[in-house]
C-alpha cells in the first residue's frame, strides 16, 4: 500500500521533468529571435574582432530573417508532428538548428549570417509547436496549465540569456554555445516516450500502454480505452470537414479579427524593442550600458511573464488588453517626450526612457504579449482550429518580419526615435478602440458561446 502511495508522486515527477525538457527548447527558440539585438550592434561597432562589414540592408534582413522563416518551419512541424511523431520532430529540430548557428558562428560575410538565421527560424517552429503538444498530451489534466506554461518561460530565460551573453562575449561564441545547448535539448529526448495520444492514432497500443505506464497515467483507470474512443472520434470529424466551414462567420470573422489583433500587437513596438533593445536603449539616450539595461530588461520580463500567466486565470481577455494597451501607450508618449528633450539638451535624466520601458513591458506582460496567442486558440470552431491557429500564428511571424525588417525605415519616417515611440503609442491607442469594438469576452465563455456570438454580431459593444 505504501509503495503505490508514492507511485503518483514518481509519476508526477516524470511528467514534470518530461516537460522541463520538452519546454527547454524553447530556450534556443527565444535566442534565436533575440540574437539580432546582440549580433548586430556588435558588428555595426566592429566589436570583438569582427572581420567584415555589411551593409544596411543587411542588417535589416539580420534582424528579421529569422521571424520570415519561421511560417515555413510551422507547416513542416505540423506534417512531421502527426507522420512521424512529437518527439520525432523535436530531434528534427537540431539540423536545421545545427546548421544555422555553425553558419553564424563561422560567417566571413553578412549573407552567412542572414542564412544562419533563416535556418535557426525554421527549427525554431520545427520544435516550439511539438513542445506544446508533448507537453499537453502527457501530462495529468489537473497540472496541465501550469506545465505548459514551461516553453514561454524557457523562452523569456532563451532571450535572457542571449543578452547577457552579448553582454560578456563575442557574437561568434554565443553562437557555438547554442548550438550546444540544442545537442544537449535533443540528447536529453532519448529518455523520453512518444506521446500516448499520437501512438493510439498510429494503432500502436501496446506502445501506446507502455508510454501511459511511463507517465503513470493508467494508475487509477484504463486511459488506453478511453484514447482510443478519442482518436477514433477525431478520424471520424475529419472526414467531415468541408471547404465552406472556412466561409463561415464563425471561422471568417474570429480570422479577421485575431489578424487584426497580431497586427497591433507587432506595431505597437513590443517585439521591435525586444529584439532590438540594445539599438533601441542608444537611440532614446539611456547612459547606461546598453547590453546592461537588455539584461535588466530581460530579468524582468521573465519574471513579468510569470505573474502574468497568472493574472490571466483571474481577468477577463478585453480588460486585461484595454489595461496593458493604455499603460503601453502612456510609457512610450513618456518615453518620447524625454528622449526629445535628451536630444534637444533640456533634460539631463537619462535614466528615465529606461525606467519608463522597463514599466512599458510590464504592462505588455499582463495583456498583449500573451493573450493574442491564447485568444487565436480560443475562438475558432473545433473542426478547423487547428489549421485556423497554425494560419494565424503564420501570419503573427509574417506581421513580425514585416515590423523588424521596417524597424530604420519607421525611424526615419517619423522623425527620429521619439517620433517612433509616438508613432508605438498611437498603435497602442488603436488597439484599446479595437478590443473594445470588436473583440468579443471569451474567459470563462463554452465554445458554443463563443460561435454563437461570431454567427450573429460583428461588434461587441
Amino acid at each position: 500500500m505504501e509503495s503505490d502511495a508514492r507511485r503518483p508522486t514518481s509519476s508526477s515527477i516524470r511528467q514534470i521533468a518530461a516537460s522541463l525538457i520538452a519546454g527547454s527548447f524553447s530556450i534556443v527558440c527565444g535566442s534565436s529571435l533575440a540574437y539580432s539585438g546582440i549580433v548586430v550592434p556588435q558588428i555595426l561597432d566592429r566589436e570583438n574582432g569582427t572581420s567584415f562589414n555589411v551593409s544596411s540592408s543587411e542588417i535589416l534582413w539580420i534582424s528579421s530573417s529569422t521571424s520570415l522563416a519561421i511560417p515555413i518551419g510551422v507547416a513542416l512541424s505540423g506534417l512531421t508532428m502527426d507522420v512521424w511523431g512529437r518527439l520525432v520532430t523535436l530531434k528534427l529540430s537540431i539540423i536545421p538548428n545545427v546548421i544555422g548557428w555553425a553558419l553564424i558562428a563561422t560567417a566571413q560575410n553578412g549573407l552567412m549570417i542572414v542564412l544562419g538565421r533563416i535556418f535557426t527560424g525554421i527549427s525554431f517552429a520545427l520544435a516550439s509547436g511539438p513542445s506544446f503538444v508533448y507537453i499537453s498530451e502527457v501530462s495529468d489534466p489537473n497540472f496541465r496549465g501550469a506545465l505548459l506554461c514551461f516553453p514561454g518561460i524557457f523562452f523569456s530565460v532563451g532571450i535572457l540569456l542571449t543578452y547577457f551573453k552579448g553582454w560578456l562575449i563575442n557574437w561568434r561564441w554565443v553562437s557555438w554555445i547554442y548550438l550546444l545547448y540544442a545537442v544537449v535539448s535533443v540528447a536529453m529526448t532519448m529518455l523520453l516516450p512518444e506521446t500516448p495520444s499520437w501512438l493510439v492514432s498510429k494503432g500502436r497500443q501496446s506502445e501506446a500502454r507502455k508510454s501511459l505506464r511511463w507517465f503513470g497515467r493508467d494508475l487509477k483507470k484504463d486511459e488506453l480505452v478511453e484514447l482510443v474512443d478519442q482518436s477514433a472520434q477525431m478520424e471520424r470529424g475529419s472526414k467531415k470537414v468541408d471547404f465552406k466551414v472556412f466561409l463561415q462567420p464563425t471561422c471568417y470573422k474570429p480570422f479577421a479579427i485575431v489578424s487584426m489583433l497580431f497586427a497591433l500587437q507587432q506595431f505597437s513596438g513590443l517585439y521591435v524593442i525586444t529584439l532590438n533593445s540594445v539599438i533601441f536603449f542608444k537611440d532614446v539616450g539611456v547612459a547606461m550600458d546598453p547590453y546592461q539595461a537588455s539584461v535588466y530588461m530581460g530579468v524582468l520580463r521573465l519574471v513579468v511573464c510569470l505573474v502574468g500567466a497568472w493574472i490571466t486565470n483571474k481577468v477577463g481577455r478585453r480588460i486585461l488588453l484595454m489595461t496593458s494597451a493604455g499603460g503601453m501607450a502612456c510609457c512610450m508618449v513618456l518615453s518620447a517626450l524625454f528622449t526629445q528633450w535628451i536630444e534637444e539638451g533640456t533634460a539631463t535624466q537619462t535614466w528615465v526612457p529606461f525606467f519608463v520601458a522597463l514599466l512599458y513591458f510590464v504592462f505588455a506582460a499582463i495583456g498583449l504579449q500573451i493573450l493574442p496567442f491564447a485568444i487565436a486558440s480560443e475562438v475558432f470552431p473545433q473542426s478547423v482550429r487547428g489549421v485556423m491557429q497554425g494560419l494565424t500564428f503564420a501570419i503573427c511571424y509574417l506581421l513580425m518580419f514585416a515590423s523588424l525588417h521596417s524597424y530604420n525605415w519607421l525611424k526615419e519616417a517619423c522623425g527620429g526615435p521619439s517620433g517612433l515611440q509616438y508613432f508605438f503609442a498611437s498603435l497602442c491607442l488603436v488597439t484599446i478602440l479595437f478590443v473594445y469594438v470588436f473583440l468579443p469576452e471569451t474567459f470563462r465563455k463554452t465554445l458554443g458561446e463563443i460561435e454563437e456570438h461570431f454567427l450573429h454580431k460583428v461588434l461587441y459593444i
